[in-house]
């Protein structure tokens, strides 16, 4: 740990005595660590995080995950309290926290997910800590009164709240009447070099059983409703018919794996459409893809089209939330209307069969994530946060926590 210095007071010759300042200590809460989006986010600060002026924490509501298990092996501490067992709420969470934060001495909360929003930020209020900060990775998907009206409540005590897009952003003031000058529009940002090493293309296609010509599709995502794989397993078996030698590549796993092997089987397509669960090899196999596609219904920023991007690779995704800010229809991809099979099959179909287009779209993608989706410039911003936050006082507490807690949910 190496100490901050900062101006001090004048000793009696009147030269300036160095005060030394410790570094300013980070609790990041989230509900749990599997491979996904938002945990993928947390990581990422973790790993280029200034750690001579930050001293990083994470605490899991739930299990460690493997996200948990990188963190740690990266020298930061992972404590999982092991609750989150049902969807009932827990006050015990909150006490577990507030004490986490207490015995440690945190400095700054920073909470991710509605349900380590809501714990986290009400234990870092009763603990007194310098500053509470939110991260809202997804747009509304419903707007019920509860989730609103909690949202508003927790915004009153929240120092800052982070909004991964403008669409994001636009949700919270919107439907959680939030002043929009509380809202920071961060960005996701990814480790663009990291897309930059060589890497063997027939080998990882071997590994999946593709033929070298073969055209693939792929995507990287968790298997829920929300990231829209029946649709493109629909708009996939309309291709398949006319193109015999076009595969897809699923990349992920979830509660709907099951259900989607039997679209698939029922389909026909078994022998082309492969599911390769969760793997954290993301640039080897996005190198092995020829398409990159994103189906969403909703979607607040996803990291997993910015690495296909940063891997130029066209991308078909649908225009849904913060999408749109990343992907420039015509330019590094092409947008097609959620739930629309057939407009997502059509948008493939152009751009898997001309190579020219579709290195001209990849090579703009990159482009686009250089220039405007750069994980450090994200993390520099976080840190400009922490650094305004830390400057301050503890939090006094408020006559708002005795308000009754309700129960709603938002990634």
């Amino acid at each position: 740990m190496i100490p901050v210095v900062e101006s001090g007071a004048r000793g009696a010759l009147g030269l300036q005595i160095p005060k030394m300042r410790r570094p300013l200590s980070i609790l990041y809460v989230i509900p749990t660590l599997p491979v996904g989006g938002a945990e993928q986010h947390v990581l990422s600060i973790i790993r280029g995080i200034d750690r001579t002026r930050f001293e990083a924490m994470v605490c899991s509501l739930g299990a460690k995950g493997e996200i948990g298990a990188e963190i740690e092996r990266l020298g930061t501490e992972v404590l999982s309290l092991n609750r989150m067992r049902h969807k009932r709420w827990d006050f015990r969470i909150v006490a577990d926290v507030r004490r986490l934060i207490k015995i440690r001495g945190i400095d700054i909360v920073h909470t991710h997910l509605y349900h380590a929003n809501t714990y986290g930020r009400i234990a870092a209020r009763l603990a007194g800590v310098k500053g509470i900060v939110a991260t809202v990775h997804n747009v509304y998907s419903a707007t019920k009164l509860k989730r609103r009206c909690l949202n508003h409540w927790l915004a009153g005590f929240t120092d800052r709240i982070i909004a991964v897009s403008e669409a994001v952003k636009d949700d919270i003031v919107r439907y959680d009447w939030v002043p929009p000058q509380k809202v920071a529009v961060i960005p996701n940002g990814i480790d663009i070099r990291a897309f930059d090493r060589p890497v063997d293309r027939q080998a990882i296609r071997r590994q999946l059983g593709i033929a070298p010509d073969d055209v693939v599709i792929g995507s990287v995502s968790r298997l829920e409703r929300q990231k829209g794989q029946a649709d493109m397993v629909s708009a996939f078996h309309r291709l398949a018919r006319t193109y015999p030698d076009i595969r897809l590549v699923v990349v992920g796993d979830g509660s709907l794996r099951p259900a989607l092997e039997r679209q698939v089987a029922d389909a026909g397509l078994a022998r082309r459409v492969i599911f390769t669960g969760f793997r954290r090899d993301i640039v080897e196999l996005l190198s092995g893809m020829d398409l990159f596609v994103s189906a969403s219904l909703w979607e607040g920023q996803g990291v997993s089209v910015l690495e296909a991007m940063a891997a130029r690779l066209p991308v078909v995704a649908t225009r849904v939330g913060g999408t749109v800010e990343v992907v420039e229809d015509g330019v590094t991809g092409m947008l097609v209307p959620p739930s629309d099979a057939a407009a997502l099959a059509a948008a493939c179909e152009t751009l898997a069969f001309d190579r020219v287009r579709s290195r001209a779209l990849g090579d703009a993608g990159r482009a686009r994530v250089e220039s405007r989706f750069c994980g450090e410039a994200m993390i520099r911003r976080i840190e400009a946060i922490y650094e305004e936050l830390g400057d301050r006082g503890g939090a006094d507490h408020v006559e708002s926590l005795r308000t009754p807690l309700v129960s709603a949910g938002r990634r």
